[in-house]
């Protein structure tokens, strides 16, 4: 969300803002009159809702500020509100005493950043804390939650919704406050989704970071061809495509960077699809009884995560039990989602379509609709262009290549669709309705970066 929010913004400082207002308000509400005040500043920008906290108290209670490092470390929107706070700052060595001159502790230590059990000063802080048996706010969540040691609050006041690991043994009451995201901050696509890509370790090897099989083309193979490149410009380490005798040897030749497999020469072509992390099933492979055939044995045989798209969704449409208990994402436009459920292609439909199926619904539209029954993401942006033939196609291949590295079928359902339409409106900025299939295939890498980009940034 907070990422969405300066994609859409430009700012997120205005977040920190409301943080430190709902932060004073409590605090103001929850102490008694005349008691002091202390806030305990880490680095980050969990220290930075505690300025900005401090910011909004002046005039409103007697308080004071400590932080346990140098001015110079805080940066971004941290620096923002230390320097708009005209007040005192005092630093670590002034804690103790601080501690004992004070009634009320503010807990501004760390967020939902920290990855390590706190050490040195910071252990320091949080042991005199809990050892003052004063009352104490977290912000956002107590500090050290998770380790072997962190702040015991009487309060978490935590912002937009409860985290994972918080109960009222770990964090005391739990308050949650809502801050002034922008309205499509949560609930649209957008490059925030990138948080839930599993970004690959420098010691991975060939096939570590993804293994696509395509099943797909027997009757039209520039579909699976786009759908190949699609999940390689997305990343997929190995991308394979699965076609019948006589068509294999051919894409070897025009199509050296992806693999193409004889079905029909494998003993057992099943047990090799199996082993692939992500299986994309049905793009322009026809409905031919060999390729329903072959559909269906895969779904009823293999347990792999799956897309299914195209004529993979005829197929459901005749036998909807084969996706269910599979960890699979359905991409249907409207007529395809009519013919598959009966129903007309509405978000509540998708959802309820997802909830008894369990299966992800990509329901694509001038809105994308992306829903796993509980949650339910849209998907906006996209020009005129992206209604040429093989867009759905690429968009298959793009969230096969995401689930095969382990992203979250939501996840890489939301993140694809944002990266297509974002990728489509780049290229109608500089060519307008001038550009192809292979023209978005191509800069979808570029897209990826820009989206890392912001990813890094926050």
């Amino acid at each position: 969300m907070d990422i969405n929010h300066y994609y859409l913004t430009g700012e997120s400082f205005s977040l920190m803002d409301s943080a430190g207002r709902a932060i004073s308000d409590y605090a103001v509400d929850h102490c008694s009159k005349g008691e002091r005040i202390l806030i305990v500043c880490g680095p980050g920008n969990n220290g930075g809702d505690g300025f900005s906290a401090a910011s909004h108290l002046e005039s409103k209670a007697d308080f004071m500020v400590v932080s346990l490092v140098s001015k110079e470390m805080y940066t971004g929107d941290a620096r923002k509100a230390l320097m708009r706070y005209s007040g005192p700052v005092a630093e670590y060595a002034d804690l103790r005493s601080e501690i004992d001159k004070s009634q009320y502790l503010i807990d501004a230590l760390f967020g939902t950043g920290l990855s390590r059990t706190p050490t040195g000063v910071y252990r320091e802080a949080i042991e005199a804390m809990n050892a003052s048996g004063k009352e104490i706010l977290s912000v956002d969540i107590p500090s050290g939650m998770g380790t072997d040691i962190s702040i015991h609050p009487a309060c978490t006041l935590t912002f937009q919704d409860i985290k994972q690991g918080m109960s009222v043994q770990n964090c005391g009451k739990i308050q949650v406050v809502k801050l002034n995201y922008h309205e499509k901050s949560e609930n649209y696509s957008g490059p925030g989704d990138f948080v839930y890509f599993p970004y690959p370790k420098k010691d991975s090897h060939k096939g570590m970071n993804g293994i696509v099989a395509v099943v797909a083309g027997w009757e039209f193979p520039g579909s699976s061809l786009m759908a190949a490149q699609a999940a390689a410009a997305m990343g997929a380490d190995l991308v394979k495509i699965y076609w019948p005798a006589g068509m294999a040897a051919g894409g070897a030749i025009s199509h050296p960077s992806t693999i193409f497999r004889n079905v029909d020469d494998l003993k057992d072509p099943y047990e090799e699809i199996g082993n692939a992390n992500c299986i994309l099933l049905g793009p322009g492979i026809g409905k031919s009884q060999k390729s329903m055939d072959f559909m269906e044995k895969i779904l009823q045989r293999l347990h792999n995560s799956t897309v299914i798209d195209a004529d993979g969704i005829y197929l459901l449409s005749k036998k909807p039990h084969l996706s269910h208990g599979k960890n699979s994402v359905i991409t249907p436009h409207s007529a395809e989602f009519k013919m598959l459920t009966g129903e007309e292609a509405t978000p509540a439909n998708a959802a309820k379509t997802a909830k008894s199926s369990g299966s992800v619904i990509l329901l694509k539209q001038s809105t994308d609709v992306i829903t796993d029954g509980t949650r339910t993401i849209l998907s906006d942006g996209g020009n005129p262009r992206l209604t040429m033939g093989g867009t759905g196609d690429i968009l298959a291949g793009m969230v096969a290549s995401l689930m095969a590295r382990g992203t979250p079928p939501l996840w890489a359902s939301s993140l694809s669709s944002f990266v297509l339409k974002r990728t489509g409106d780049e290229l109608f900025r500089e060519k307008s309705l001038w550009y192809d299939q292979f023209d978005l295939i191509r800069k979808i890498p570029d897209t990826m970066a820009w989206v890392e980009g912001l990813y890094r940034a926050a």
